[in-house]
């Protein structure tokens, strides 16, 4: 099949991502997961709830996060939530203070695998991971603010928080950021919106409609030499 770029009828997204439509190929992603409200998930911010999903990038805790996720929206709400919210990293790092960049630049956070074995262990880089042939932001304001990705109800410690009060701080300025300095893509079903996961981070607005579904996958590229 050819892919084919959806004639826009909303604001676009950034130059890194891209939408397509209902004629598109899968991409060779790893672990798809389908996306919709699930039993046990209503008290806590999850892509399995119907919740506010805060600013976040996929696998933070991997020694190197996908590339690009893809969403495939297969039945989208119409309720008038369940939208994407997409912001570029490179504008958002623009509107921190110098106490917030080095935070973000210098400052390791320990993120923890995704991965259900019990000797799966994460890895401990800044938000803002700087090597030589790349820039990875790794993100989730979720972790800043509770000191773990799944936000229950349950009211945050000190102790949990990893970077203290001043990633509280930064968890705020990026929720606040994709609100008002990012943009919102509500995806037509049967469409792929693909983002480049090493520069964009995203949340996503509640919804009530729960037959809401979408399958995500993440594509990944090959490793650079030497990488674990």
């Amino acid at each position: 099949m050819r892919w084919w770029r959806a004639p826009w009828s909303q604001p676009r997204p950034p130059p890194c991502c891209g939408i397509w439509g209902s004629s598109f190929r899968r991409p060779p992603g790893r672990w798809p997961t389908t996306s919709g409200p699930t039993r046990g998930s209503r008290r806590c911010g999850t892509p399995g709830s119907p919740h506010t999903l805060r600013p976040h990038t996929e696998a933070p805790g991997q020694s190197l996060p996908p590339r690009y996720l893809a969403l495939h929206c297969r039945t989208q709400a119409t309720c008038g939530g369940g939208r994407t919210l997409l912001a570029d990293r490179r504008h958002f790092l623009t509107t921190l203070d110098e106490d917030l960049q080095r935070l973000a630049h210098q400052h390791p956070v320990y993120w923890p695998s995704y991965e259900e074995r019990p000797d799966a262990v994460g890895v401990r880089k800044p938000v803002v991971d700087r090597a030589p042939s790349r820039t990875v932001i790794r993100m989730s304001s979720t972790l800043l603010r509770v000191g773990a990705y799944s936000d229950t109800l349950d009211q945050p410690t000190a102790d949990s928080q990893p970077l203290g009060p001043g990633g509280v701080a930064l968890a705020e300025r990026a929720v606040d950021f994709v609100e008002t300095g990012g943009t919102s893509v509500l995806i037509p079903e049967d469409a792929l919106l693909i983002w480049d996961n090493h520069r964009i981070f995203h949340a996503r607005t509640g919804f009530s409609d729960t037959r809401r579904r979408l399958t995500r996958y993440w594509v990944a590229e090959p490793a650079p030499e030497g990488t674990p």
